[in-house]
């Protein structure tokens, strides 16, 4: 999916297409990554096919894993695994959980 910098407003677009030219819906599904985090991050958020928000101020860098279901009105599902980078913060004081404040 990318990779954004720490504190970057972020607007993302996760998009498919229907060989029948049908409505798509889309459904988020948490999945783990090697680190254990999951989904998007909590100053993020996952709507429809759409990740915004701001990207958090982490000690250290961090992969969220995630998998989005797009389906088509005739009952289609695909499900498709994504990665989202966040670079670590230049300037980090008082981490909690991998949290800068």
């Amino acid at each position: 999916m990318g990779t954004v910098s720490e504190g970057n407003p972020t607007n993302l677009t996760i998009s498919a297409s229907a060989s029948n030219s049908g409505v798509i819906a889309y459904s988020f599904v948490t999945t783990n990554n090697i680190n254990g985090i999951t989904g998007v991050p909590l100053s993020m958020s996952l709507t429809s096919n759409q990740i915004s928000g701001i990207a958090p101020r982490l000690l250290q860098a961090a992969t969220y894993t995630f998998s989005v279901d797009a389906s088509t009105s005739g009952a289609t599902t695909v499900n498709r695994s994504f990665t989202l980078n966040i670079l670590a913060a230049a300037v980090c004081s008082s981490p909690s959980n991998n949290i800068c404040n």
